[in-house]
C-alpha cells in the first residue's frame, strides 16, 4: 500500500522530467539544422534541462555546442549573426570564445552547469568556442529546474 501512494505522490514529478527530456531532444533536433562555419569541428554537443536564472522560477532547455575553427572571432561571429537576427522569445542565442576573458567569466558566472561540462583542455582551445541555445518553458514539477 505504501509503495503505491509514493508512485502517486511521485507521478508528477516523473510525468514533468520525461516531458522536459521530449522537448530537449526536440531542441537539439532544431538547432542541429543551424550552419557552422566551413571547417569547422565539433568538439562536444551538451543537452540540458537547467535553471539559468537568478530569482526566477522557470526551466530552461540549453543546447551547447564546444566547436573549434581556425576562422578569426570575426568570421565566427559573421557567420552566426543570422541566429541572432532571427532570435525570438521562444530562444536566446549565445555566441562564447573561451579563449577570452570575459566571454569565459560570463560562462562560469551564469551558465555554469555548461561551463562544468566542458573539460579543462576544451576551455584552453585557443580556437574553441560556444555556440548554446537557450530555450524558456514555464516552470513544473522537474526539480531540475528550480
Amino acid at each position: 500500500m505504501s509503495v503505491i501512494f509514493i508512485g502517486i505522490l511521485l507521478l508528477p514529478f516523473v510525468i514533468d522530467v520525461v516531458v522536459n527530456e521530449y522537448k530537449l531532444i526536440s531542441f537539439k533536433n532544431e538547432i542541429q539544422l543551424y550552419r557552422h562555419p566551413d571547417h569547422s569541428k565539433l568538439l562536444q554537443d551538451i543537452a540540458l534541462v537547467t535553471h539559468t536564472a537568478g530569482a526566477s522560477n522557470r526551466c530552461d532547455l540549453v543546447i551547447a555546442e564546444v566547436r573549434e575553427s581556425n576562422l578569426s572571432k570575426e568570421q565566427i561571429q559573421n557567420v552566426y549573426n543570422s541566429l541572432y537576427q532571427n532570435n525570438n522569445a521562444n530562444r536566446d542565442m549565445h555566441l562564447l570564445f573561451l579563449n577570452d576573458v570575459t566571454d569565459a567569466g560570463i560562462l562560469q558566472i551564469y551558465f555554469s552547469d555548461i561551463y562544468n561540462k566542458i573539460p579543462i583542455q576544451m576551455q584552453e582551445n585557443q580556437d574553441a568556442y560556444l555556440l548554446m541555445a537557450i530555450r524558456t518553458n514555464p516552470p513544473n514539477n522537474d526539480l531540475r529546474c528550480h
